[in-house]
């Protein structure tokens, strides 16, 4: 527990690097040869980002946030990156389909979707080329509400880092039931250790919500909708398990 002094310091360091990344900045999402993902930046400039690949087996990524927190944004970003780096990625967008138009094939409803797990979760257990295979699934929980989707989500996050297929999904709440806890019962406490290897936090509905996803450290602040000033804090996020500062996702 941080004492007063140190709680008002940290407040205070804050602030200023939420005054530093104010301005929202267009760009896109950028891979590195060994599979680290840049996103945006920190106040004090350097990169932010997380990997999605680690010695060419898949880091799956939960990124929490609040309806117009910048989630789908993120992943548009994060889409097109991936496109530059010449990796095969696959979309599933049930929802109002603010990820289409981009240069992947995408599911746009519950048997398309069904399709694409079943064909994956096959190349799963078939292909060992190295080949860097992307999964990106807009709002998880209008797919796990199918408990035939949900079922075959938890099929194939067990099997698909270590064929290389890294599995990037979003979410407003970790709740157990956005993880399909109807159709999955106690498994669904696992899809979403497996679906959280890394974290991308963005204005979280609220604080406690997810707790049990982060690592042990220092508390994050909570992020409001807006700054002082009314600029919305759209784009604005943490990476807790690399760095518990506020960074600036690039908004394509």
């Amino acid at each position: 527990m941080l004492d007063t002094a140190a709680r008002l310091d940290q407040v205070s360091r804050f602030c200023d690097d939420l005054q530093a990344l104010r301005r929202p900045v267009p760009g896109v999402a950028r891979i590195d040869n060994a599979g680290t993902v840049t996103v945006g930046t920190y106040a004090d400039g350097t990169p932010a980002g997380w990997p999605l690949w680690l010695a060419g087996h898949g880091r799956h990524t939960t990124v929490v946030g609040a309806a117009g927190s910048g989630k789908t944004l993120l992943l548009r970003s994060l889409l097109y990156g991936v496109a530059a780096a010449d990796v095969n990625a696959q979309i599933i967008d049930l929802g109002p389909g603010q990820l289409t138009g981009l240069p992947h094939p995408t599911a746009r409803d519950l048997d398309a979707a069904r399709t694409v797990l079943a064909t994956i979760s096959g190349i799963a257990r078939r292909d060992r080329t190295g080949t860097l295979r992307l999964l990106v699934i807009d709002d998880l929980t209008l797919l796990t509400r199918d408990p035939v989707a949900a079922r075959m989500l938890h099929h194939l996050a067990l099997v698909a880092a270590d064929a290389g297929i890294a599995i990037v999904t979003s979410v407003q709440s970790p709740q157990l039931r956005t993880y399909g806890a109807a159709a999955l019962g106690r498994d669904a406490e696992h899809l979403r250790d497996l679906l959280s290897q890394e974290l991308v936090l963005q204005r979280i509905p609220a604080a406690a919500t997810a707790t049990m996803l982060l690592p042990h450290g220092p508390d994050l602040p909570y992020l409001a909708s807006r700054l002082g000033d009314g600029t919305p804090t759209a784009g604005l996020g943490f990476l807790p398990r690399h760095r518990p500062t506020p960074f600036r996702a690039w908004l394509p």
